[in-house]
């Protein structure tokens, strides 16, 4: 049993709730399958002693393999870590495209452009050059 006193500092008990949906749609699994997934996750912080602070998260995805040799994928992501203060922690929107090749049984080549947009207000994000962010990536893999 805890027994708090005034002036005495409240602590932080560790409590961590997640509830997510997921939702998958596949007519067509190689040529068109779509994921939608959302979630809230509800944690003990300090900065709050009355109720939990409450995250968020929402993601789209949408693949399609429409010849032997090609595969797209786009995905977006929403995240906000604190629904309540959106001077505390981080929150963007995170998405890319990517398209890859399949040389061989074993071998891939993909080229991936990312976008990352933060849309929080805390100084860090305020300072941030550049916002938003491209990134580019070219993944070269092979298994034998």
């Amino acid at each position: 049993t805890i027994v708090l006193t005034e002036g005495q500092p409240l602590t932080c008990g560790g409590d961590f709730y997640k509830f997510a949906m997921r939702l998958e749609v596949m007519p067509n699994y190689r040529l068109f399958n779509v994921t939608l997934l959302g979630a809230v996750t509800m944690r003990d912080d300090i900065r709050y002693d009355d109720h939990f602070r409450v995250d968020a998260q929402i993601y789209a995805e949408i693949r399609s393999q429409p010849t032997d040799w090609l595969q797209l994928r786009l995905r977006s992501r929403y995240l906000n870590q604190d629904t309540e203060d959106p001077t505390y922690l981080e929150s963007n929107v995170w998405s890319f495209l990517e398209a890859a090749w399949i040389v061989t049984k074993g071998t891939r080549i993909g080229l991936r452009y990312d976008l990352f947009v933060w849309l929080d207000q805390r100084a860090s994000t305020a300072n941030r050059i550049p916002n938003p962010e491209h990134r580019f990536q070219l993944d070269l893999r092979t298994s034998f």
